[in-house]
């Protein structure tokens, strides 16, 4: 029944002969371990990214998911990471209610190759270890820098344009040396 649909995907697909079921597909995907299969799809759509200015661009957000709970009916809470250009996800992970998103950033660009990236996240995530993960491992990175950090960021040399209440923060280098 599924071929008579969607022929061109599954050709596209390399699917040939019978076509599973909706039943027995749902069955398999449930016995995946669900990261590890996180990790493959993310690591094919890292292929399919784009550059821009010829570096990858790698935005990385946390988000709460509406309605999705966790058996202790806690709502259940993402930390992904997109690339600019496509606004694909590269790679996630859950974060736990034990934990927030700051730690799991560094667990997550442990599993992606951010050489040469441009890493962008929001306030919450200028932290001194989170820009020395990022650039040991050969990444760039801009963060921003909201106003009661005013004291650190001055520290650094970091100025905002007039009236915009934030600046950004980052390693990376001009358009000349890259």
């Amino acid at each position: 029944m599924g071929s008579r649909y969607c022929a061109p995907l599954l050709a596209a697909l390399g699917v040939t002969g019978a076509v599973p079921c909706e039943s027995t597909i749902r069955r398999c995907l449930q016995r995946l371990a669900a990261d590890d299969l996180d990790a493959l799809i993310g690591g094919w759509m890292w292929l399919h990214t784009h550059t821009a200015g010829g570096r990858r661009v790698i935005a990385f957000d946390g988000k709460t998911l509406r309605g999705a709970r966790d058996a202790a009916g806690r709502l259940k809470h993402l930390l992904a990471g997109l690339c600019h250009t496509t606004g694909t996800v590269l790679a996630q992970l859950a974060v736990d209610g034990k934990t927030n998103e700051i730690p799991m950033l560094r667990t997550l660009l442990d599993g992606i190759d951010i050489t040469g990236a441009v890493i962008t996240a929001d306030a919450l995530h200028c932290q001194h270890q989170t820009a020395q993960a990022i650039t040991a491992r050969g990444g760039h990175y801009i963060l921003t820098v909201l106003c009661r950090c005013w004291d650190y960021a001055e520290s650094v040399g970091v100025r905002a344009e007039s009236g915009c209440g934030a600046a950004c923060l980052g390693s990376v280098p001009d358009r000349a040396s890259a």
